[in-house]
């Protein structure tokens, strides 16, 4: 099996968050790309919640966002809660 970097589960509103913060920063998909070594493709891909960044992604993000860490877990948590409960519904049924 490949070792496979951890990733954050894929969500709409994480990918509204990080769209406001990059916003709130002033900065651009191109300069965060740039920033990351990626494709600006993958940025906007974050964006509209087609997929999530690894987590090796995140303290960088925290850095240029100008974020809490705190803050991020937290959103983080909320989606990991969000999905767990959806999980648990479908089950259910």
């Amino acid at each position: 099996m490949k070792n496979r970097k951890p990733i954050i589960p894929v969500s709409k509103s994480f990918a509204r968050y990080l769209k406001e913060a990059r916003l709130n920063a002033g900065l651009t998909q191109t300069y965060v790309a740039e920033q990351l070594g990626v494709k600006n493709q993958l940025i906007c891909n974050w964006e509209r919640g087609a997929s999530s960044p690894s987590f090796n992604f995140l303290p960088i993000l925290i850095d240029l966002y100008g974020l809490s860490k705190i803050e991020v877990m937290e959103q983080l948590l909320k989606e990991h809660n969000r999905i767990y409960t959806e999980a648990l519904k479908i089950r259910r049924k």
